[in-house]
Protein backbone atom coordinates (compact mmCIF):
# COMPACT_ATOMS: atom_id res chain seq x y z
CA UNK A 1 0.00 0.00 0.00
CA UNK A 2 3.02 2.58 0.59
CA UNK A 3 4.35 1.56 -2.82
CA UNK A 4 1.31 3.07 -4.44
CA UNK A 5 1.19 6.22 -2.21
CA UNK A 6 4.56 6.85 -2.97
CA UNK A 7 4.05 6.42 -6.52
CA UNK A 8 0.95 8.64 -6.26
CA UNK A 9 3.24 11.23 -4.25
CA UNK A 10 5.42 11.04 -7.14
CA UNK A 11 3.10 11.64 -9.85
CA UNK A 12 1.37 14.30 -8.09
CA UNK A 13 4.69 16.06 -7.82
CA UNK A 14 5.51 15.16 -11.86
CA UNK A 15 2.07 17.16 -12.34
CA UNK A 16 2.78 20.09 -9.93
CA UNK A 17 6.15 20.34 -11.92
CA UNK A 18 4.86 20.40 -15.38
CA UNK A 19 2.08 22.89 -14.32
CA UNK A 20 4.86 25.28 -12.58
CA UNK A 21 6.84 25.00 -15.98
CA UNK A 22 3.79 25.85 -18.08
CA UNK A 23 3.07 29.00 -15.96
CA UNK A 24 6.84 30.10 -16.10
CA UNK A 25 6.24 29.75 -19.90
CA UNK A 26 2.97 31.61 -19.74
CA UNK A 27 4.56 34.50 -17.62
CA UNK A 28 7.87 34.83 -19.89
CA UNK A 29 4.74 35.10 -22.78
CA UNK A 30 2.65 37.49 -20.89
CA UNK A 31 5.61 39.53 -19.98
CA UNK A 32 6.73 39.85 -22.93
CA UNK A 33 3.35 40.96 -24.74
CA UNK A 34 3.10 43.75 -21.84
CA UNK A 35 6.68 44.75 -23.07
CA UNK A 36 5.10 45.33 -26.63
CA UNK A 37 2.13 46.82 -25.26
CA UNK A 38 0.18 44.05 -26.50
CA UNK A 39 -3.38 43.01 -25.53
CA UNK A 40 -3.20 38.66 -24.14
CA UNK A 41 -5.10 37.69 -27.48
CA UNK A 42 -3.17 39.68 -30.00
CA UNK A 43 -1.11 36.37 -30.26
CA UNK A 44 -3.64 34.09 -31.11
CA UNK A 45 -7.32 33.66 -32.66
CA UNK A 46 -7.56 30.05 -33.41
CA UNK A 47 -7.13 28.61 -29.81
CA UNK A 48 -10.13 30.12 -28.16
CA UNK A 49 -12.15 29.18 -31.33
CA UNK A 50 -10.99 25.75 -31.73
CA UNK A 51 -11.70 25.31 -27.98
CA UNK A 52 -14.98 26.40 -27.42
CA UNK A 53 -15.84 23.73 -30.55
CA UNK A 54 -14.16 21.29 -28.82
CA UNK A 55 -14.84 21.67 -25.12
CA UNK A 56 -18.10 22.29 -26.13
CA UNK A 57 -18.91 19.07 -28.10
CA UNK A 58 -17.32 17.51 -24.70
CA UNK A 59 -19.19 18.95 -22.01
CA UNK A 60 -22.44 18.40 -24.71
CA UNK A 61 -21.73 14.38 -24.70
CA UNK A 62 -21.24 14.20 -20.63
CA UNK A 63 -24.39 16.21 -20.50
CA UNK A 64 -26.47 14.22 -23.08
CA UNK A 65 -25.02 10.60 -21.56
CA UNK A 66 -26.39 11.67 -18.26
CA UNK A 67 -29.77 13.15 -19.12
CA UNK A 68 -29.83 9.53 -20.91
CA UNK A 69 -29.11 7.60 -17.71
CA UNK A 70 -31.20 9.70 -16.00
CA UNK A 71 -34.39 8.44 -18.32
CA UNK A 72 -32.60 5.13 -19.55
CA UNK A 73 -36.13 3.06 -17.54
CA UNK A 74 -38.60 5.39 -19.41
CA UNK A 75 -36.98 4.72 -22.93
CA UNK A 76 -36.16 1.27 -22.32
CA UNK A 77 -40.04 1.00 -21.75
CA UNK A 78 -40.83 3.14 -24.30
CA UNK A 79 -38.97 1.69 -27.38
CA UNK A 80 -38.19 -1.59 -25.67
CA UNK A 81 -34.21 -2.69 -25.52
CA UNK A 82 -33.27 -2.94 -28.67
CA UNK A 83 -33.79 1.12 -29.49
CA UNK A 84 -31.87 1.86 -26.34
CA UNK A 85 -28.06 2.24 -28.21
CA UNK A 86 -29.98 4.27 -30.81
CA UNK A 87 -31.34 6.44 -28.27
CA UNK A 88 -28.09 7.01 -26.56
CA UNK A 89 -26.46 7.86 -29.62
CA UNK A 90 -28.60 10.28 -30.48
CA UNK A 91 -28.82 12.26 -27.59
CA UNK A 92 -25.02 12.31 -26.58
CA UNK A 93 -24.72 13.37 -30.47
CA UNK A 94 -27.71 16.03 -30.22
CA UNK A 95 -26.45 18.00 -27.00
CA UNK A 96 -22.56 17.57 -28.20
CA UNK A 97 -23.65 19.20 -31.34
CA UNK A 98 -25.60 21.93 -29.76
CA UNK A 99 -22.81 22.80 -27.13
CA UNK A 100 -19.98 22.96 -29.71
CA UNK A 101 -22.20 24.98 -31.94
CA UNK A 102 -23.31 27.28 -28.92
CA UNK A 103 -19.69 27.80 -27.19
CA UNK A 104 -18.05 27.65 -30.55
CA UNK A 105 -19.96 30.70 -31.75
CA UNK A 106 -19.65 32.01 -28.07
CA UNK A 107 -15.47 31.99 -28.48
CA UNK A 108 -15.20 33.49 -32.07
CA UNK A 109 -18.03 36.35 -31.30
CA UNK A 110 -15.90 36.87 -28.37
CA UNK A 111 -12.51 36.75 -29.96
CA UNK A 112 -13.52 38.75 -32.38
CA UNK A 113 -15.26 41.59 -30.39
CA UNK A 114 -11.06 41.58 -28.59
CA UNK A 115 -9.96 41.62 -32.40
CA UNK A 116 -11.47 44.45 -33.77
CA UNK A 117 -11.20 46.24 -30.33
CA UNK A 118 -15.31 46.72 -29.77
CA UNK A 119 -14.81 45.02 -25.96
CA UNK A 120 -12.28 43.17 -24.21
CA UNK A 121 -12.12 39.44 -23.98
CA UNK A 122 -11.52 40.21 -20.19
CA UNK A 123 -15.20 42.49 -20.15
CA UNK A 124 -18.12 40.79 -19.03
CA UNK A 125 -19.53 42.91 -21.29
CA UNK A 126 -18.16 40.54 -23.86
CA UNK A 127 -19.52 37.53 -22.34
CA UNK A 128 -22.50 38.76 -22.23
CA UNK A 129 -23.42 39.82 -25.72
CA UNK A 130 -20.96 36.91 -26.88
CA UNK A 131 -23.53 34.44 -25.28
CA UNK A 132 -26.65 36.05 -26.25
CA UNK A 133 -25.18 36.44 -30.34
CA UNK A 134 -24.51 32.17 -29.52
CA UNK A 135 -28.03 31.70 -27.90
CA UNK A 136 -29.93 33.26 -30.68
CA UNK A 137 -31.16 30.49 -32.90
CA UNK A 138 -31.38 28.19 -29.77
CA UNK A 139 -34.47 30.67 -28.58
CA UNK A 140 -36.75 29.47 -31.11
CA UNK A 141 -38.36 26.41 -29.58
CA UNK A 142 -38.57 24.98 -26.69
CA UNK A 143 -36.38 21.78 -27.35
CA UNK A 144 -33.73 24.30 -27.78
CA UNK A 145 -34.44 26.53 -25.15
CA UNK A 146 -33.76 23.43 -22.55
CA UNK A 147 -30.20 23.74 -23.51
CA UNK A 148 -29.91 27.54 -22.25
CA UNK A 149 -28.79 25.71 -18.74
CA UNK A 150 -26.26 23.95 -19.69
CA UNK A 151 -25.08 27.05 -22.46
CA UNK A 152 -24.83 29.40 -19.14
CA UNK A 153 -22.94 26.49 -17.00
CA UNK A 154 -20.25 26.83 -20.00
CA UNK A 155 -19.77 30.47 -19.82
CA UNK A 156 -19.87 30.63 -15.79
CA UNK A 157 -17.46 27.69 -15.78
CA UNK A 158 -15.11 30.14 -19.09
CA UNK A 159 -15.23 33.24 -17.08
CA UNK A 160 -14.06 31.31 -14.13
CA UNK A 161 -10.86 30.27 -16.22
CA UNK A 162 -10.52 34.06 -16.99
CA UNK A 163 -10.79 35.22 -13.53
CA UNK A 164 -8.23 33.19 -12.18
CA UNK A 165 -5.76 33.66 -15.12
CA UNK A 166 -6.20 37.31 -14.04
CA UNK A 167 -5.62 36.28 -10.30
CA UNK A 168 -2.37 34.49 -10.81
CA UNK A 169 -1.01 37.32 -13.37
CA UNK A 170 -1.66 39.71 -10.08
CA UNK A 171 0.17 37.33 -8.15
CA UNK A 172 2.72 36.77 -10.97
CA UNK A 173 3.61 41.13 -11.36
CA UNK A 174 1.44 41.13 -14.28
CA UNK A 175 -1.73 43.71 -14.49
CA UNK A 176 -4.71 42.89 -16.73
CA UNK A 177 -6.33 46.15 -17.73
CA UNK A 178 -10.23 44.23 -18.11
CA UNK A 179 -11.43 47.30 -20.36
CA UNK A 180 -8.99 46.74 -22.94
CA UNK A 181 -6.90 43.38 -22.47
CA UNK A 182 -3.38 45.55 -22.16
CA UNK A 183 -1.36 43.64 -20.02
CA UNK A 184 1.34 46.04 -18.14
CA UNK A 185 3.96 45.03 -15.36
CA UNK A 186 3.31 45.79 -11.98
Amino acid sequence: MSDTSSRDEASMEELREEVDAHWAKMKAIRLQQADRNESVMDSDFWRPVVMGFVGGSFIGTAVGLTEFLVNARKIAQKVGNAGVPRHLVNSCASKALACSGFFGVYQVTGTALDKFGILSEWSWENAAVSAAVAALPFLRNAASRANLPVFALLVAMERWDKYKVVQRMREEGIKVDTSTGALERV
